[in-house]
Protein backbone atom coordinates (compact mmCIF):
# COMPACT_ATOMS: atom_id res chain seq x y z
CA UNK A 1 0.00 0.00 0.00
CA UNK A 2 1.55 3.32 -1.05
CA UNK A 3 1.12 6.96 0.56
CA UNK A 4 -1.51 8.09 -1.69
CA UNK A 5 -3.73 4.96 -1.21
CA UNK A 6 -3.72 5.98 2.58
CA UNK A 7 -4.88 9.72 1.57
CA UNK A 8 -7.87 7.88 -0.56
CA UNK A 9 -8.50 5.21 2.52
CA UNK A 10 -7.55 2.50 0.51
CA UNK A 11 -7.15 -1.08 2.51
CA UNK A 12 -7.45 -3.88 0.73
CA UNK A 13 -8.07 -7.30 2.21
CA UNK A 14 -4.97 -9.26 3.70
CA UNK A 15 -3.27 -9.36 7.28
CA UNK A 16 -1.71 -5.97 8.27
CA UNK A 17 1.38 -6.98 10.67
CA UNK A 18 1.34 -3.51 13.21
CA UNK A 19 3.92 -2.31 15.46
CA UNK A 20 2.95 -0.80 19.07
CA UNK A 21 4.88 1.42 21.11
CA UNK A 22 7.10 -0.21 23.55
CA UNK A 23 6.43 1.80 26.52
CA UNK A 24 5.41 5.37 25.64
CA UNK A 25 2.13 5.10 24.06
CA UNK A 26 3.16 7.94 21.52
CA UNK A 27 5.35 5.98 19.49
CA UNK A 28 3.02 4.93 17.00
CA UNK A 29 3.12 5.99 13.29
CA UNK A 30 0.69 8.18 12.29
CA UNK A 31 0.05 5.11 9.43
CA UNK A 32 -0.37 2.71 11.82
CA UNK A 33 -3.19 4.52 13.66
CA UNK A 34 -5.17 5.25 10.56
CA UNK A 35 -5.10 1.39 9.60
CA UNK A 36 -6.03 0.18 12.98
CA UNK A 37 -9.29 2.42 12.47
CA UNK A 38 -9.85 0.77 9.25
CA UNK A 39 -9.06 -2.91 10.32
CA UNK A 40 -12.28 -5.45 10.67
CA UNK A 41 -10.82 -7.48 12.87
CA UNK A 42 -7.94 -7.06 15.22
CA UNK A 43 -5.62 -9.46 16.66
CA UNK A 44 -3.44 -9.34 19.80
CA UNK A 45 -1.69 -11.34 22.70
CA UNK A 46 -3.66 -9.46 25.60
CA UNK A 47 -7.18 -7.92 25.16
CA UNK A 48 -6.10 -5.71 27.96
CA UNK A 49 -3.19 -4.44 26.56
CA UNK A 50 -4.19 -3.17 23.13
CA UNK A 51 -7.30 -1.98 24.13
CA UNK A 52 -5.38 0.41 26.19
CA UNK A 53 -3.91 1.60 23.06
CA UNK A 54 -7.03 1.78 21.14
CA UNK A 55 -8.59 3.76 23.75
CA UNK A 56 -5.92 6.40 23.85
CA UNK A 57 -6.22 6.45 20.43
CA UNK A 58 -9.98 6.65 20.66
CA UNK A 59 -9.95 3.88 18.04
CA UNK A 60 -13.27 1.00 18.60
CA UNK A 61 -12.71 -2.21 16.98
CA UNK A 62 -13.40 -6.00 17.43
CA UNK A 63 -10.38 -7.60 19.79
CA UNK A 64 -9.65 -11.20 19.36
CA UNK A 65 -6.53 -13.03 20.96
CA UNK A 66 -3.88 -15.11 19.05
CA UNK A 67 -0.66 -16.27 21.38
CA UNK A 68 1.06 -19.08 22.12
CA UNK A 69 -1.76 -21.32 23.73
CA UNK A 70 -5.10 -20.73 21.03
CA UNK A 71 -2.53 -19.86 17.41
CA UNK A 72 -2.94 -23.31 15.88
CA UNK A 73 -6.31 -23.67 15.84
CA UNK A 74 -7.04 -19.76 14.96
CA UNK A 75 -4.72 -19.20 12.11
CA UNK A 76 -7.13 -21.64 9.74
CA UNK A 77 -9.93 -18.77 10.91
CA UNK A 78 -7.68 -16.12 10.26
CA UNK A 79 -6.64 -17.10 7.18
CA UNK A 80 -10.46 -17.98 6.09
CA UNK A 81 -11.67 -14.12 7.31
CA UNK A 82 -8.85 -12.97 4.58
CA UNK A 83 -10.34 -14.95 1.97
CA UNK A 84 -13.92 -13.48 3.00
CA UNK A 85 -12.11 -10.18 1.71
CA UNK A 86 -11.25 -9.11 5.30
CA UNK A 87 -8.51 -6.95 6.53
CA UNK A 88 -7.13 -8.21 9.48
CA UNK A 89 -4.64 -6.57 11.73
CA UNK A 90 -2.28 -8.58 13.87
CA UNK A 91 -0.13 -6.65 17.42
CA UNK A 92 2.02 -7.62 19.99
CA UNK A 93 1.64 -6.34 23.39
CA UNK A 94 4.50 -4.39 22.45
CA UNK A 95 6.89 -3.51 19.31
CA UNK A 96 6.88 -5.47 16.13
CA UNK A 97 4.89 -8.84 15.64
CA UNK A 98 7.10 -11.97 15.40
CA UNK A 99 9.26 -10.70 17.60
CA UNK A 100 9.01 -13.68 20.33
CA UNK A 101 5.57 -14.30 19.95
CA UNK A 102 3.81 -16.82 17.60
CA UNK A 103 3.08 -14.23 14.09
CA UNK A 104 5.62 -16.36 11.85
CA UNK A 105 3.33 -19.22 11.08
CA UNK A 106 0.32 -16.85 10.58
CA UNK A 107 2.21 -14.68 7.99
CA UNK A 108 4.15 -18.02 6.69
CA UNK A 109 0.38 -20.19 5.74
CA UNK A 110 -1.07 -16.80 4.63
CA UNK A 111 1.54 -15.92 2.19
CA UNK A 112 1.46 -19.54 0.78
CA UNK A 113 -2.14 -18.93 -0.22
CA UNK A 114 -0.78 -16.48 -2.32
CA UNK A 115 -2.63 -13.65 0.07
CA UNK A 116 -1.68 -9.94 0.73
CA UNK A 117 0.44 -9.63 3.80
CA UNK A 118 2.08 -6.13 4.31
CA UNK A 119 3.70 -4.66 7.69
CA UNK A 120 3.37 -1.45 9.23
CA UNK A 121 6.87 -1.12 11.06
CA UNK A 122 7.60 0.98 14.33
CA UNK A 123 9.25 0.75 18.04
CA UNK A 124 11.33 -2.38 18.71
CA UNK A 125 12.60 -2.98 22.14
CA UNK A 126 15.79 -4.58 20.71
CA UNK A 127 17.51 -2.27 18.30
CA UNK A 128 16.38 0.75 20.99
CA UNK A 129 18.57 -0.43 23.63
CA UNK A 130 21.51 -1.52 21.30
CA UNK A 131 21.26 2.05 20.31
CA UNK A 132 21.63 3.25 23.88
CA UNK A 133 23.55 0.43 25.32
CA UNK A 134 27.03 2.11 23.88
CA UNK A 135 28.15 -1.53 22.69
CA UNK A 136 28.75 -1.64 18.79
CA UNK A 137 25.69 -1.84 16.76
CA UNK A 138 27.25 -3.02 13.55
CA UNK A 139 26.54 -6.41 14.20
CA UNK A 140 24.70 -7.86 17.00
CA UNK A 141 22.92 -11.41 17.69
CA UNK A 142 19.14 -11.15 18.92
CA UNK A 143 18.82 -14.50 21.02
CA UNK A 144 15.21 -13.56 22.05
CA UNK A 145 13.94 -14.32 25.89
CA UNK A 146 17.11 -16.52 27.43
CA UNK A 147 16.73 -19.84 27.82
CA UNK A 148 14.98 -21.06 31.67
CA UNK A 149 17.16 -24.75 31.70
CA UNK A 150 20.78 -24.48 32.45
CA UNK A 151 21.42 -27.24 30.36
CA UNK A 152 20.10 -25.15 27.11
CA UNK A 153 21.92 -21.90 28.48
CA UNK A 154 25.12 -23.36 28.89
CA UNK A 155 25.06 -24.96 25.15
CA UNK A 156 23.87 -21.51 23.82
CA UNK A 157 26.39 -19.59 25.54
CA UNK A 158 29.06 -21.94 24.40
CA UNK A 159 27.86 -22.19 20.87
CA UNK A 160 28.12 -17.97 21.11
CA UNK A 161 31.53 -17.74 23.01
CA UNK A 162 33.30 -16.50 19.68
CA UNK A 163 30.72 -14.61 18.06
CA UNK A 164 31.86 -11.18 17.68
CA UNK A 165 28.78 -9.56 18.02
CA UNK A 166 26.72 -7.91 20.34
CA UNK A 167 24.47 -10.66 22.21
CA UNK A 168 20.53 -9.40 22.46
CA UNK A 169 17.79 -11.17 25.00
CA UNK A 170 15.05 -10.51 26.69
CA UNK A 171 14.94 -11.59 30.33
CA UNK A 172 12.31 -11.24 33.02
CA UNK A 173 14.03 -8.48 36.25
CA UNK A 174 13.47 -11.65 38.52
CA UNK A 175 16.20 -13.48 36.84
CA UNK A 176 18.73 -11.04 35.76
CA UNK A 177 21.17 -11.82 38.27
CA UNK A 178 20.92 -15.72 37.64
CA UNK A 179 21.33 -14.98 34.58
CA UNK A 180 24.15 -13.04 34.46
CA UNK A 181 26.20 -15.02 36.80
CA UNK A 182 26.10 -17.52 34.29
CA UNK A 183 27.28 -15.62 31.55
CA UNK A 184 29.99 -14.87 33.66
CA UNK A 185 30.83 -18.29 34.59
CA UNK A 186 30.49 -19.07 31.17
CA UNK A 187 32.14 -16.87 28.78
CA UNK A 188 33.69 -14.37 31.07
CA UNK A 189 33.64 -11.36 32.80
CA UNK A 190 32.38 -9.15 29.76
CA UNK A 191 30.65 -5.91 30.03
CA UNK A 192 27.13 -6.09 29.76
CA UNK A 193 23.68 -3.88 29.55
CA UNK A 194 20.79 -4.20 31.56
CA UNK A 195 18.62 -1.28 29.55
CA UNK A 196 14.95 -1.38 31.47
CA UNK A 197 11.54 0.39 31.05
CA UNK A 198 12.77 1.71 27.87
CA UNK A 199 10.74 5.17 26.49
CA UNK A 200 9.40 5.17 29.99
CA UNK A 201 9.58 7.78 33.21
CA UNK A 202 11.94 5.41 34.51
CA UNK A 203 14.08 4.16 31.89
CA UNK A 204 17.54 3.04 32.66
CA UNK A 205 20.73 1.84 31.10
CA UNK A 206 23.04 0.01 33.36
CA UNK A 207 26.44 -0.61 31.76
CA UNK A 208 28.90 -2.47 33.98
CA UNK A 209 31.41 -5.90 33.64
CA UNK A 210 29.25 -8.77 34.77
CA UNK A 211 31.18 -9.41 38.42
CA UNK A 212 30.16 -5.62 38.91
CA UNK A 213 26.03 -6.13 38.00
CA UNK A 214 26.15 -9.12 40.23
CA UNK A 215 27.36 -7.05 42.97
CA UNK A 216 24.37 -4.24 42.09
CA UNK A 217 21.65 -6.85 41.90
CA UNK A 218 23.08 -8.86 44.78
CA UNK A 219 19.91 -8.31 46.88
CA UNK A 220 17.62 -5.98 44.83
CA UNK A 221 16.92 -7.04 41.25
CA UNK A 222 15.64 -3.92 38.73
CA UNK A 223 12.36 -3.83 38.14
CA UNK A 224 10.28 -3.71 34.54
CA UNK A 225 10.90 -4.94 31.78
CA UNK A 226 14.73 -5.55 30.71
CA UNK A 227 16.19 -6.12 27.97
CA UNK A 228 20.08 -7.49 28.39
CA UNK A 229 23.12 -7.16 26.19
CA UNK A 230 26.52 -8.11 26.14
CA UNK A 231 29.72 -7.65 24.43
CA UNK A 232 30.65 -9.42 21.70
CA UNK A 233 34.36 -11.96 21.80
CA UNK A 234 37.14 -9.44 22.13
CA UNK A 235 40.65 -11.11 20.25
CA UNK A 236 43.21 -11.33 22.37
CA UNK A 237 46.83 -13.03 23.17
CA UNK A 238 46.24 -15.14 25.84
CA UNK A 239 48.58 -18.26 27.48
CA UNK A 240 46.84 -21.28 29.56
CA UNK A 241 48.90 -20.01 32.72
CA UNK A 242 46.54 -16.89 32.24
CA UNK A 243 43.70 -18.78 32.98
CA UNK A 244 45.04 -19.72 36.32
CA UNK A 245 42.49 -18.08 38.08
CA UNK A 246 39.67 -18.65 36.08
CA UNK A 247 40.10 -22.57 35.99
CA UNK A 248 40.57 -22.12 39.84
CA UNK A 249 37.51 -20.73 39.75
CA UNK A 250 35.35 -23.22 37.78
CA UNK A 251 36.89 -25.68 39.59
CA UNK A 252 34.43 -25.24 41.99
CA UNK A 253 31.43 -26.03 40.32
CA UNK A 254 32.88 -28.60 37.82
CA UNK A 255 34.76 -31.93 37.00
CA UNK A 256 37.87 -31.20 35.34
CA UNK A 257 36.43 -32.22 31.78
CA UNK A 258 34.13 -29.53 31.93
CA UNK A 259 36.59 -26.97 32.96
CA UNK A 260 38.64 -27.89 30.13
CA UNK A 261 35.73 -27.86 27.49
CA UNK A 262 34.39 -24.09 28.68
CA UNK A 263 38.04 -22.70 28.52
CA UNK A 264 39.23 -24.53 25.33
CA UNK A 265 35.95 -23.06 24.04
CA UNK A 266 36.72 -19.59 25.44
CA UNK A 267 39.93 -18.45 24.37
CA UNK A 268 40.89 -21.48 21.26
CA UNK A 269 42.91 -23.64 23.83
CA UNK A 270 43.57 -27.26 22.99
CA UNK A 271 41.27 -29.14 25.43
CA UNK A 272 44.51 -31.64 26.05
CA UNK A 273 46.09 -28.93 27.22
CA UNK A 274 43.47 -27.25 29.34
CA UNK A 275 42.50 -30.30 30.47
CA UNK A 276 46.50 -30.90 31.87
CA UNK A 277 46.75 -27.74 33.33
CA UNK A 278 43.70 -27.62 35.26
CA UNK A 279 44.50 -31.46 36.25
CA UNK A 280 47.98 -29.82 37.41
CA UNK A 281 46.51 -26.86 39.51
CA UNK A 282 44.16 -29.54 40.98
CA UNK A 283 47.09 -31.32 42.07
CA UNK A 284 49.29 -28.14 43.41
CA UNK A 285 45.89 -27.43 45.57
CA UNK A 286 45.72 -30.85 47.33
CA UNK A 287 49.59 -30.44 48.19
CA UNK A 288 48.74 -27.21 49.67
CA UNK A 289 45.93 -28.32 51.80
CA UNK A 290 47.80 -31.07 52.92
CA UNK A 291 51.03 -28.85 53.87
Amino acid sequence: MHDDDLKKNVVKSGLYLIATPIGNLGDISFRAIEILKQMDYIYCEDTRVTQTLLSFYNIKKTLSTYHDHNADRTRAHIIAQIEEGKKIALVSDAGMPLVSDPGYKLVKETKAKNLYVTIIPGASAPLTALALSTLPPNQFYFGGFFPDKQEKQKKLLLSLAHLEATLIFFEAPHRIKETIQIIHDQIGDRLMVVARELTKKFEEIIVEKASILLERYAVTPPRGECVLLIEGFQQETKLIDDCDDEILALLKDHKIKEVAEIISTLYKFPKKEVYARALLLTQKQKLSEED
